[in-house]
């Protein structure tokens, strides 16, 4: 049997021990423990929280951008961020999956800074109840529908299409769109609710029975 000071240093292996082993050797760790790794350097803790979290960054990313490519970019960047400045990571003030979207959510908005609005289109059409109606929509009113669209769209901020997204597609709690946006939970509400009044009354047109179903953020 070991000795107390022995089993001891076996229930804490070194560093370097960690870092040579399999990342199944991480995978029990929780995000917090996982990040105190990466600041002394073992990839391979990265690479468990990449497999861990990399699926819903991308849904998240691809849905505000609408580009696979670009969101895929931003995704590896963000991870290669807080990978470089796992130091500043602080489980007391937020949890390692609203740091990271945080990170990815800027760069996400450098992004789309770049480009016009008729490329930003997020759709709504996820967000909002799809069009009641018998018949088939023609040419010119898909058309008229697609014009409507990009006018709502250009009204938002990127911010606003960012709670938009994470709050009726990803469904995240309003508290922790507020950790990632770093913002006031009230204005994760507020905008929320403006970006939905603003897009149904843009919309409202386009739809059969002249009404967009409201949508709760609390």
């Amino acid at each position: 049997m070991l000795a107390p000071a022995a089993a001891a240093k076996a229930a804490h292996p070194t560093v370097q021990a960690m870092a040579a082993a399999s990342p199944v050797a991480f995978a029990t760790l929780a995000d917090a423990e996982l990040m105190e790794w990466c600041k002394k350097g073992a990839e391979k803790a990265l690479e468990v929280l990449h497999v861990r979290h990399s699926p819903g960054l991308l849904r998240f990313l691809e849905r505000m951008l609408r580009d696979r490519a670009r969101a895929e970019d931003i995704c590896q960047e963000a991870f290669l961020k807080i990978w470089r400045r796992a130091e500043l990571f602080d489980p007391t003030r937020g949890t390692f999956s609203a740091w990271l979207y945080r990170a990815a959510a800027n760069l996400a908005y450098n992004r789309l800074a770049l480009r016009s609005s008729s490329e930003c289109e997020l759709s709504v059409l996820q967000v909002l109840p799809a069009a009641s109606g018998e018949s088939p929509m023609d040419g010119a009113a898909e058309q008229e529908r697609h014009g409507l669209l990009h006018a709502a769209l250009a009204g938002l901020s990127e911010r606003d299409r960012a709670i938009l997204v994470l709050r009726h597609i990803e469904e995240r709690p309003v508290a922790e769109i507020a950790a990632i946006l770093d913002i006031p939970e009230g204005t994760v509400k507020s905008r929320c609710h403006y970006a939905m009044h603003r897009l149904r009354g843009v919309l409202a047109p386009a739809f059969r029975d002249g009404e967009v179903g409201a949508a709760s953020v609390d």
